[in-house]
């Protein structure tokens, strides 16, 4: 379970996130939108625990993330790695490394590493490219690299920042298959947050809406309508249904 308290972030007399509450809890996987420059990134690096300098509170299973030892936020916390400055690494090299924060010094790797690496691995449809440098991969398949080395660290916490950028349509059903199964046992928790409103529109199930720093909307998908997106992003759209779940699709009409 996470719950925000208060959470608020100034960088250079400016707020960047103010006053921040809400709460997620095991087994549920939240989606943040909202505009660009919202604070959606800014808050995500704090639940993380990346960002350490914020006012408020912000709780890991009724624990102050400030309190997480290093080692003790790589297990329990996993966010979307950058790229490493090591490419010609192979798929697999990089993905196993995910497992580092539970291996015992100077020894290998276990046999659930390797398992889970591997699955990750299938989950991402990567088992092909287990063998490929990241340098050779295309940005799809890195994508989903960095993906799967973030489903391998096998966190209670999984953050998720912008992860449909870069990932085609197969891999869009590939990643939504994985959080599904991820959160399926009741124990773990996904924050994702992006500019792919469908995407998170068909995944989440709790959405929060945030605008200029601040919690806008908090709610299931039922509160995605046409009055919230021309609100908080300006645009005018048509929202459907989607007949095989009744969750919203947002349509944007093209400007003259």
């Amino acid at each position: 379970m996470i719950e925000l308290k208060d959470v608020a972030l100034v960088r250079y007399s400016r707020e960047i996130l103010k006053a921040i509450n809400l709460s997620v809890e095991c087994g549920e996987i939240l989606g943040i939108i909202g505009p660009g420059g919202c604070g959606k990134s800014s808050l995500l690096k704090i639940i993380s625990g990346a960002q350490r300098q914020f006012k408020g509170e912000v709780l890991v299973d009724n624990r102050p993330i400030r309190a997480f030892s290093r080692q003790e936020k790589a297990q329990k916390i996993c966010a979307i790695p950058q790229v490493p400055e090591n490419t010609e690494m192979t798929v697999a090299e990089f993905i196993i490394l995910s497992r580092s924060p539970f291996k015992k010094p100077l020894n290998p790797f276990s046999h659930y590493d390797l398992q889970i690496t591997e699955e990750c691995m299938g989950g991402f449809e990567l088992s092909l490219f287990s063998g490929s440098f990241l340098k050779d991969l295309s940005r799809t398949h890195l994508k989903a690299a960095l993906l799967a080395f973030c489903f391998a660290r096998n966190p209670d916490v999984l953050i998720l920042d912008d992860p449909t950028d870069g990932l085609d349509i197969r891999g869009l059903v590939l990643l939504q298959k994985m959080l599904f199964h991820y959160v399926l046992d009741g124990n773990r928790t996904a924050v994702l947050a992006g500019n792919d409103i469908n995407f998170i529109a068909q995944t989440a199930d709790k959405i929060a809406v945030m605008h200029d720093g601040a919690l806008k909307a908090l709610g299931s998908h039922e509160i995605i309508d046409p009055e919230l997106i021309k609100q908080y992003f300006g645009t005018d759209v048509f929202v459907s249904k989607s007949v095989y779940n009744g969750r919203p699709n947002v349509h944007f009409f093209p400007e003259g």
